[in-house]
């Protein structure tokens, strides 16, 4: 049995289809006129068909050498791509990075800034985002289905093995109907809603935005009146 084709007779090949001259195709490839010509002959001969029609004074494709010329490109094209996705991967620079969000900050312009620049810097890479809860998420990312996961703080002590990094911070607001006395104010504090009743955040103990607003009642020594608790994964 033969040798079997590889890239570098695909090479060959393109390269002598792209100048259409053995010597110009030769001198690029860094190697002699007689051994280009002699690799395409080898491999017209395991291919059984010519590929290119010879004359003294130039060459030509044949129909055959169209059509293969065509698939060859494409052939080179995948193994290169193949061979820098691998190079890549292993330099952690492609892959698949999957990330966890839920509700609301998924609109956070921080996030979706950070998002597009890691496409730009890493265009080998692929982000796959899931929706889930904020539970679900520090569970995945403790057992390693998930690699990061995007949720509101605080975070709380109960995950101590995750790193915690700030992407961004923001101020709480309190939401009233327009014809509220206190609607239209800057600043509102925290006993002049005392007697409100609140719709706040089912997030888990110690985390996110309805544990913050918890906080800031117990520092200001008052109890919110909660009559609702929703989950953020509700909203859309």
């Amino acid at each position: 049995m033969g040798r079997r084709m590889d890239l570098t007779d695909l090479r060959h090949f393109v390269t002598t289809a792209e100048h259409m001259h053995f010597g110009l195709a030769a001198e690029q490839m860094g190697i002699t006129q007689p051994a280009l010509s002699q690799r395409v002959k080898a491999l017209e001969a395991r291919l059984g068909v010519l590929l290119f029609d010879r004359t003294k004074r130039a060459i030509q494709l044949t129909a055959a050498g169209k059509v293969f010329l065509g698939e060859a490109r494409r052939l080179i094209t995948d193994a290169d791509r193949a061979m820098r996705l691998a190079k890549a991967a292993a330099d952690g620079m492609a892959g698949e990075l999957h990330i966890g969000y839920g509700g609301s900050v998924i609109f956070e312009p921080k996030l979706c800034g950070l998002l597009q620049d890691f496409q730009k810097a890493y265009p080998d890479a692929s982000l796959l985002m899931h929706e889930c809860k904020v539970e679900e998420q520090l569970d995945r990312v403790n057992s390693g289905q998930l690699d990061i996961a995007v949720l509101w703080g605080p975070l709380g002590p109960a995950y101590p093995e995750l790193r915690k990094v700030v992407l961004s911070r923001a101020s709480l607001a309190v939401v009233l109907r327009r014809d509220h006395p206190l609607a239209g104010r800057d600043e509102i504090h925290l006993d002049e809603v005392r007697t409100e009743s609140f719709i706040s955040l089912m997030d888990p103990p110690g985390i996110g935005i309805g544990h913050a607003v918890d906080r800031a009642f117990e520092a200001a020594n008052l109890t919110p009146r909660t009559v609702l608790r929703v989950s953020s994964c509700g909203f859309r």
